[in-house]
């Protein structure tokens, strides 16, 4: 099993993070090769991606749900992908998000590498534009006087 290691301080509380963490259909406004995410009930999810020009869909339970603190899932079938999401405050208005990431492709170590290889830096990016994310919306939501 392969493992991606990340990490972003974002400037907004903990709270705020964690609620456009979990705001998952909008995943695709900073996930890059994600199409879709459809929280189907409270623990499962269904996604639709596309790399490299192939589209794969898939289920995933969600596995821990600690508001304001860490959001674990796993894929249900097919290649395994799983990860965890914690949620560290830094003093009241920033946080800083640790992501893991675990990949294992049932033995094909081809495909484990292929997704290692753009995994990472791909990750480390779709981070960047999740902080710039949240970050333009707290901007836009505190300007019209209310709090996201």
């Amino acid at each position: 099993m392969k493992t991606i290691l990340k990490a972003i301080e974002v400037d907004s509380p903990v709270h705020q993070v964690y609620s456009h963490w979990t705001r998952f259909e909008d995943f695709p406004h900073f996930m890059q090769g994600v199409k879709k995410v459809i929280l189907l009930d409270d623990q499962r999810l269904h996604w639709e991606t596309e790399f490299t020009g192939t589209t794969k869909e898939w289920f995933a339970t969600i596995t821990d749900l600690t508001p304001d603190q860490q959001i674990a899932w796993e894929s249900e079938d097919g290649e395994y992908v799983a990860g965890i999401v914690t949620f560290e405050p830094i003093g009241t208005s920033r946080t800083r998000l640790n992501l893991k990431l675990f990949y294992d492709s049932k033995g094909c170590r081809r495909a484990e590498e292929r997704f290692l290889s753009s995994a990472g830096d791909r990750v480390e990016k779709d981070l960047e534009r999740f902080r710039k994310f949240i970050e333009k919306q707290d901007t836009v939501n505190n300007v019209g006087g209310s709090q996201a």
